[in-house]
């Protein structure tokens, strides 16, 4: 093997001496090399205050099968990053998170310390549930006033009954799930081996997605009103579990109390917290009249929505109610509008104002596109990731792209993804996170905005589904379950109502074997240092098959997905992850015993083939 496939390092404890460290400390950094190999001089390059210093790093170990070399590095500004550049006799290589380079690379790719203390370090070590409120479980506690909205008459539905497309009920047909709901189902959460709840938004609206606000600070009695939250919050953490709740802080509803004074009252301080004109026109989201959009040029606003002690954002975070998180709606929106780009400076201001209050707290923002410029760790811990985990597995199925699907032209022909593009379409947006925010990452398969991927008859293949669901809980970050998934719940492709549909409490029409894959994930993320924090990397092999490993020094966790339609003989050379030659792997779905030939696994998938295993590490 070339000498180069041996490099590593990473930021993890295997590698960093300190992965939260403070301002003035200084951190021994570690890079692996083979045995074998021919360098002559290691040298860690970092920047300090904006120019670049190269500090010499010594050999500190030698074992069976590798070198270690280790440096110091100071810590003198809060994000800091750094890479090696490795000197043979004729040769200079440059090594990143993104491979290794025969040319200065750019600094994207770089390893990152973040000199902060406010990552949140319980997300990687669980799992979230997804709820939308009205569709997960009733109490019978709560009732529904009539009323019209928006031309629509407010209605309560069958639980049984599927939900009505919005040109026939207008986002108004109500099943009447609730939090004291939600709450009495916290036994079978925790059998499920959840460990949060991230709840779609539970304040008063008129809308069952309740994403059209009209008071922040107010839940919404269909739901139990602010008792029920606080009853929800105190329950689940007795069962020591989070919640994290969803809001749109870029547009209310138009019945907000807010824009009913603005639209008014010209004169009032709420008009500046919308975008009016001269002529009383306002800016809605995507022109939806009923989402008036807000405009944080207003100092005022940004006030009342977090920077007060008593502000929307805050006073959730604190007694009686100890939410968890929060969860921005359109957050690649919010705060933009033509010339106003204010969304970084927005969210700056709230990660500063919020971690004041919990410096524990998760912050996570909605964006299905490349988001790097959220994470840099002044900013949200993590994103919903469809960019690396929903999109890329679902193209691997066969799923044509969310955003690209209405565009296409009717001849074309869909084909599954490349494993190579697959692997470097992850690979990329993980290299250009800052180390310790690859760990708080919310990834996930299915949504409350995109069809279920089990409801596409032309696409589920119940048996791959399985090694789907590895690959994704493998990723770094945290997995979000969508409520009923684990159960293979009903639903329709034809819009998005259909993912949608009422909880199913009738145990009989359970997939239990499917559920059974979703508790033993759980539980797996839950036990497996490996999986919470352990270092990603991708085998290639062919066009059909990803192999992929999270691993530590200790041990390693590797999924293999086929989506070829004929039988495959994989064969992997282990030798990077430092694994002892004819060791033993062992299969988790299906107990059987493998051994590797030599640093070799040798292994055959039948056709939309899968296999999860784990094999013990030596360094």
């Amino acid at each position: 093997m070339d000498w180069k496939e041996l490099i590593f390092s990473d930021v993890t404890r295997d590698y960093v001496s300190s992965i939260t460290p403070h301002i003035g400390d200084t951190v021994f950094i570690r890079i692996r090399l083979g045995k074998n190999h021919p360098v002559q001089k290691v040298l860690l390059w970092t920047l300090v205050n904006g120019d670049g210093h190269w500090l010499e790093m010594k050999p500190v170990q030698q074992t069976k099968h590798f070198e270690y070399y280790q440096g110091a590095l100071r810590i003198n500004e809060p994000y800091k990053q750094y890479r090696f550049v490795l000197i043979t006799r004729d040769e200079i290589w440059y090594y990143t998170r993104s491979g290794i380079y025969d040319y200065p690379p750019t600094e994207d790719h770089d390893f990152v310390l973040l000199a902060q203390d406010d990552i949140p370090d319980w997300v990687s070590r669980g799992t979230f549930y997804h709820i939308f409120p009205d569709r997960f479980a009733r109490s019978g506690h709560t009732s529904l006033k009539p009323y019209t909205y928006n031309g629509f008459q407010a209605r309560e539905m069958p639980w049984e009954a599927k939900p009505l497309p919005y040109n026939e009920a207008g986002c108004l047909d109500f099943y009447m799930g609730d939090l004291d709901g939600i709450r009495q189902k916290i036994p079978y959460l925790k059998d499920l081996g959840v460990t949060a709840l991230y709840l779609n938004p539970i304040f008063e609206a008129p809308s069952t997605h309740r994403y059209d606000c009209s008071d922040y600070t107010r839940v919404d009695e269909k739901l139990g009103g602010n008792t029920a939250l606080i009853r929800l919050s105190e329950a689940l953490h007795e069962a020591d579990m989070k919640l994290m709740l969803d809001i749109s802080i870029n547009h209310t509803g138009k019945n907000h109390h807010w824009f009913q004074r603005a639209q008014a009252d010209p004169t009032s301080e709420e008009r500046e917290y919308y975008y009016f004109d001269k002529q009383g026109n306002y800016v809605s989201w995507y022109n939806i009249p009923i989402l008036p959009q807000l405009n944080y040029c207003s100092q005022k606003l940004r006030d009342k929505m977090y920077r007060l002690t008593d502000s929307v954002l805050q006073m959730y975070l604190k007694p009686p109610y100890f939410i968890d998180g929060w969860r921005f709606d359109v957050g690649n929106q919010t705060a933009r509008h033509d010339e106003d780009q204010m969304g970084h400076e927005v969210f700056q201001e709230i990660r500063q104002a919020l971690k004041s209050v919990r410096r524990d707290i998760y912050l996570i923002g909605e964006h299905w596109e490349d988001n790097i410029s959220y994470h840099l760790g002044n900013e949200w811990d993590g994103a919903m990731n469809y960019f690396a985990s929903l999109r890329p597995l679902r193209f691997f199925a066969g799923e044509t792209d969310h955003f690209l699907k209405p565009k296409l032209p009717p001849t074309f022909e869909r084909k599954r993804g490349n494993a190579r593009a697959i692997a470097s379409q992850i690979i990329q947006h993980y290299s250009r996170l800052p180390n310790p925010l690859m760990h708080t990452q919310f990834n996930l398969l299915d949504s409350h905005d995109i069809v279920r991927f089990h409801n596409q008859k032309n696409l589920f293949n119940k048996s791959w589904y399985r090694g789907m669901l590895s690959i994704a809980f493998l990723l770094p970050g945290t997995f979000s379950i969508y409520y009923g998934d684990e159960i293979l719940l009903d639903g329709d492709t034809s819009a998005i109502e259909g993912c949608r549909y009422p909880m199913q409490w009738d145990e009989s029409r359970w997939d239990k074997e499917a559920r059974s894959w979703y508790q033993k994930l759980a539980k797996w993320k839950k036990s497996t240092l490996a999986l919470q924090e352990g270092s990603l990397r991708f085998f290639p092999v062919d066009e059909n098959v990803v192999v992929m490993a999270r691993f530590t020094m200790d041990e390693a966790w590797i999924g293999v997905l086929s989506n070829a339609e004929e039988t495959r003989e994989i064969v992997i050379d282990l030798t990077p992850l430092g694994v002892e030659e004819n060791s033993p792997l062992e299969s988790l779905w299906s107990g059987e015993r493998y051994m590797l030939q030599g640093h070799v696994w040798r292994t055959v998938l039948p056709p939309w083939g899968h296999d999860l295993v784990k094999i013990k590490l030596i360094p």
